[in-house]
């Protein structure tokens, strides 16, 4: 292989106004206000490495603020001591799986006027306390973004039991939600028919499959990545994250836009070097069905480059000194997708972003367990401040669940809170560090490109 020593010829600058700037600014706090989908939270994990790559100059503070089993009343009553106490400049709001009584939906329950009365009185109760959840949010100083619940699944074909009419409640908490957003003219995340068209596409040609889980409620790592598109396209247009077009003949570059660029070449070899602004959006094996269910690496995770005036044959791509793929002169003249190339340096440093990520989600998770017991089972305690006479309550409040279904949850979320809570205040420090590593490690570095012709 040839080694370029031509001088570079060209240098382009970054175009000022390609890319929307984004929505949340350097030093912000995001809460994710919600139930056992949010404290899950592997969708807000998947915006925040997202945020992370494509913005690495905004150090945006991400807190996840869900519980498991909780309603709309619930949020409102620890709200100051959950939400309130980070101090955040925006606050995303969903709930309505568990303000839709299941009780009210059971297999087989008869439906008659006073059941409908029931789910009737329901929805109210909903729509009065998310009316007083937004009021808490934005008499606060907090803009919201508020999510319409994710779908309760009444159409696969799966053996989990059931509850019929509980999404037809959902989609009416939807359109309140609706409104409550263009009251308060803020965003809205209109989750519950972008979930329902997908089950509808996909239950075409499968009838078992389902957006959500297994449960007919909780999204796994496909949902969650639908969920985490549906909030990017929310606030944003789609764009790339760079494009860059070089003729080769006429030794310029054409296009150069969120980036630098500079070029060179010889008769034998082509050479350039590209600064970006952003990273590509780079996820794990576990969400690979999730890329194939909705348009996010088409619309935000384009690393465009095109090379035109190169002579027919077919060439090596290397990337500082590493060769990363073969192509043809045709497909380069045509414009190829860098971010789909997984073993291009940038690819490897983002994959690195969201294994962080990963880590800083779970910390949270440990944080979010403590939080569940501190604002759920804990509510009513009125003993002394320590972990012996909490523990000595705790365990007898789970040994009255004994022989009920949520027996053995019970008994888990305590074990998680015993062995966690004593670490609550080390743990915190680690998300803090973690943040810390994340935007120090997600900055874009200049890479050399080599083309080198092979036939």
């Amino acid at each position: 292989m040839k080694i370029l020593v031509a001088l570079f010829l060209l240098v382009t600058t970054i175009s000022s106004n390609a890319q929307k700037p984004p929505y949340f600014k350097d030093g912000q706090t995001v809460c994710f206000v919600g139930n056992s989908i949010t404290q899950d939270g592997r969708y807000h994990m998947l915006l925040q490495s997202y945020y992370a790559t494509r913005f690495p100059g905004n150090k945006v503070r991400f807190i996840s603020c869900g519980i498991g089993g909780d309603n709309a009343s619930h949020m409102i009553g620890r709200f100051e001591k959950d939400v309130l106490i980070h101090q955040p400049d925006y606050a995303f709001l969903m709930t309505g799986m568990n303000d839709m009584w299941s009780h009210l939906f059971a297999p087989g329950i008869k439906i008659d006027s006073t059941l409908e009365l029931k789910r009737d009185e329901a929805l109210e109760t909903y729509i009065k306390q998310t009316n007083k959840l937004a009021d808490m949010i934005v008499s606060n100083g907090i803009k919201p973004i508020f999510m319409t619940p994710t779908i309760y699944d009444q159409t696969a074909k799966i053996n989990q039991a059931n509850q019929f009419g509980k999404n037809d409640a959902l989609v009416k908490c939807a359109a309140h939600i609706r409104g409550l957003a263009q009251k308060h003219n803020a965003p809205v995340v209109d989750f519950t028919p972008f979930m329902l068209a997908i089950n509808k596409r996909e239950q075409a040609k499968d009838s078992a499959f389902t957006i959500v889980g297994a449960d007919r409620v909780h999204p796994q790592e496909t949902g969650h990545y639908a969920m985490a598109y549906k909030i990017i396209s929310t606030l944003y247009q789609a764009n790339e994250i760079y494009e860059v077009s070089i003729n080769v003949k006429k030794k310029s570059v054409l296009k150069a836009t969120q980036c630098k660029v500079s070029f060179s070449n010889n008769d034998e070899n082509i050479q350039f070097k590209i600064k970006a602004n952003a990273l590509p959006f780079v996820v794990n094996q576990d969400y690979k069905e999730g890329k194939l269910m909705v348009p996010l690496d088409k619309e935000y995770n384009q690393e465009l480059l095109r090379i035109k005036g190169i002579k027919k044959g077919g060439y090596t791509l290397q990337i500082d000194d590493q060769v990363v793929d073969t192509l043809s002169s045709k497909t380069l003249k045509k414009g190829i997708n860098l971010a789909l190339i997984s073993e291009t340096p940038q690819n490897i440093q983002a994959l690195n972003i969201f294994d962080l990520c990963l880590q800083y989600h779970d910390i949270q998770a440990k944080l979010r367990a403590i939080a569940n017991v501190d604002h759920k089972k804990l509510k009513e305690y009125k003993g002394a401040d320590n972990m012996v006479d909490k523990k000595i309550y705790l365990d007898a409040l789970v040994e009255k669940s004994k022989g009920k279904p949520w027996y053995q949850s019970g008994v888990n979320v305590c074990n998680t809170y015993y062995e966690f809570k004593p670490q609550e205040k080390e743990l915190w420090s680690d998300l803090e560090d973690l943040r810390t590593k994340i935007y120090s490690e997600n900055i874009p570095i200049q890479h050399t490109y080599q083309l080198n012709r092979v036939n």
